[in-house]
């Protein structure tokens, strides 16, 4: 049995090999002392760092520093003008969810208008493969084919949460229970819609593919399926690998049941209480990344006691510190130079990945 050692392994050329090896040897040794730690007066609600959210949608217009420089899939360029506004407004209404994620416009539709779906599709596979979306915002429906339900497959076993409107068909009797994808497959967050007295919209579709519905100040499901992406985003931000299934428990376990009791057709599994959604997730991830820019980061410790745990770094070299955070104290760390870093506690199922290279 070949045995590692930290000479031997900061020796291996192949990054990869690397990275696959790398949970071994933080089990093994420590290579640096205790951190020199800094800390900061944490803002408690500062999340969503790191999380990058797709639109596909009609573009997006530049409201923001946030938003990513992204690609339309109609010309093949790299102009996300919004005509429409309605992607535009998609991703202001994330952003006002989870403010520090950053927005990808993969525009697909000119005036809202799709002649059919390939376009949809080809940005469905764009923003996992090059544009490392983390959760993508899908305020479209289309009919259901072996293609698209392959590209939302591809994406979702990727690790990416898929959010898509269920439709504003509602009050047309031949179409209120017609079925839109993607949001009719398993593994997207079908989306419908509450008004302010949390009665479900005469526009919102009532079938299986609604999850969940939340209310929103414009009229239409696509909006209110913004406000779930913004929540994914918030997820994301505190477990990089959280799948959509997880995410999912998540909405279901903080939504309020409404309308016939247990799931139904209108209200899915409930409305969501985004206070008892944030706060769940706060309970299971304490420690989580309050800022992150290609320089540095900052780690919140939200526990009652002090959360320790090794940072490593790998890149052209391998490096360690072991830190402590003080309970309510946040801290701040350099990722210049490195491919990757993480936060090891206590086990490898207890990881922050803050920064991740490419596969």
């Amino acid at each position: 049995m070949a045995i590692f050692t930290v000479k031997s392994f900061l020796k291996l050329k192949n990054k990869h090999i690397l990275r696959n090896i790398i949970f071994i040897l933080l089990g093994i040794t420590i290579i640096n002392s205790f951190a020199k730690i800094s800390c900061f007066a944490a803002d408690k609600d500062n999340l969503g760092y790191g999380v990058n959210v797709g639109i596909i949608d009609s573009g997006v217009n530049k409201i923001s520093e946030n938003i990513l420089d992204g690609f339309n899939l109609l010309e093949s360029n790299t102009d996300t003008t919004d005509n429409k506004g309605h992607g535009t407004k998609i991703a202001s209404i994330i952003l006002e969810v989870a403010p520090n994620a950053k927005i990808t416009p993969l525009k697909c539709t000119e005036l809202n208008q799709i002649n059919d779906n390939s376009a949809i599709i080809a940005a469905i596979y764009k923003a996992v493969d090059e544009f490392n979306c983390h959760v993508i915002n899908i305020s479209i429906g289309m009919l259901d084919s072996k293609e698209l339900k392959e590209a939302v497959d591809y994406a979702t076993n990727k690790g990416a949460i898929i959010v898509s409107a269920v439709g504003n068909d509602g009050e047309l009797k031949y179409k209120a229970n017609k079925v839109y994808y993607p949001a009719g497959y398993e593994n997207v967050v079908g989306v419908g819609s509450v008004d302010k007295d949390n009665v479900v919209s005469k526009f919102s579709q009532r079938n299986n593919s609604v999850f969940v519905v939340t209310s929103s100040e414009e009229q239409g499901t696509s909006f209110s399926a913004a406000k779930i992406s913004g929540a994914a985003a918030i997820a994301k931000g505190l477990d990089k690998r959280m799948s959509v299934f997880h995410f999912m428990n998540y909405l279901k376990e903080a939504s309020v049941d409404l309308g016939d009791t247990g799931y139904d057709t209108g209200y899915g599994n409930g409305v969501l209480d985004f206070e008892l959604f944030l706060s769940n997730l706060k309970k299971d991830y304490p420690v989580y990344i309050t800022y992150i820019d290609e320089k540095k980061f900052r780690l919140f410790n939200g526990k009652e006691v002090t959360a320790s745990g090794i940072l490593l770094f790998t890149g052209d070299d391998i490096r360690s510190e072991r830190v402590e955070i003080l309970p309510g104290k946040e801290v701040e760390f350099s990722i210049e130079n490195c491919t990757d870093c993480f936060f090891w506690q206590n086990s490898i199922f207890d990881i922050i990945w803050i920064k991740r290279g490419e596969n």
